[in-house]
């Protein structure tokens, strides 16, 4: 008891002398998951200018971009790394990056984030498209064949939005049996005003670029 009481004493006065300080290591504290996944994340980024140059492997990049989204998780709670985007960072150095997805992205990909993340990818997915470069386009169809795939197969196999894209993606690539058959259990779901809700958006699209196209061939 006296020595609880001795403790709170010199807590106190330790605190009125040196707030400044106390303040300063609390917010060193804070800043510190930032910081190290900044400086690990500008580390792979300089990996990934290496591979461009020549002077690095995929495979190396592979192994290094694992290692360090490892060590992430190991270092931080899920709280801190969702707070700092921590898998949308790496998603978007490893489709830069590599060409085959990463199993340790995907099976970050849980059953309380899936939603969040495919969203996430999604835009990601979509602003490099916009780039128009070719390989930018495979390697982010290859993860999201993969991701979607993860989902149906780990975490809820009536997912509407899994099923649709990876139908939509085998029927871009002229595999119409095996586009049919996800169309197919997104029909069975029953959830027929989710379908309309995501189709709707994918038709209006693709007939303004029909039209577009249209009005160019008639002006020529």
């Amino acid at each position: 008891m006296k020595m609880n009481i001795v403790e709170n004493i010199v807590s106190r006065v330790l605190n009125s002398f040196f707030p400044s300080f106390q303040k300063q290591e609390e917010m060193s504290a804070e800043r510190m998951p930032e910081e190290i996944i900044t400086k690990e994340l500008d580390s792979l980024w300089g990996l990934q200018k290496k591979k461009e140059e020549g002077l690095c492997s995929e495979r190396e990049c592979r192994e290094a971009i694992t290692e360090s989204f490892k060590k992430m998780q190991d270092h931080f709670s899920k709280e801190e790394l969702n707070s700092n985007h921590i898998w949308p960072k790496y998603l978007k150095i490893a489709l830069y990056t590599v060409e085959e997805p990463i199993a340790e992205l995907i099976q970050y990909v849980k059953e309380d984030n899936y939603i969040v993340l495919t969203k996430r990818f999604s835009d990601l997915s979509a602003s490099m498209c916009r780039e128009g470069e070719e390989w930018m386009k495979s390697h982010a169809e290859r993860f999201g064949k993969a991701l979607y795939q993860h989902i149906l197969e780990e975490i809820n196999p009536e997912d509407v939005p899994s099923g649709l894209a990876l139908g939509r993606y085998f029927q871009g690539r002229g595999e119409y049996d095996m586009a049919r058959s996800y169309f197919e259990k997104v029909v069975e779901t029953g959830q027929l005003l989710t379908v309309l809700r995501l189709c709707l958006p994918v038709m209006k699209r693709k007939s303004r670029l029909f039209w577009h196209k249209v009005s160019k061939k008639q002006s020529l």
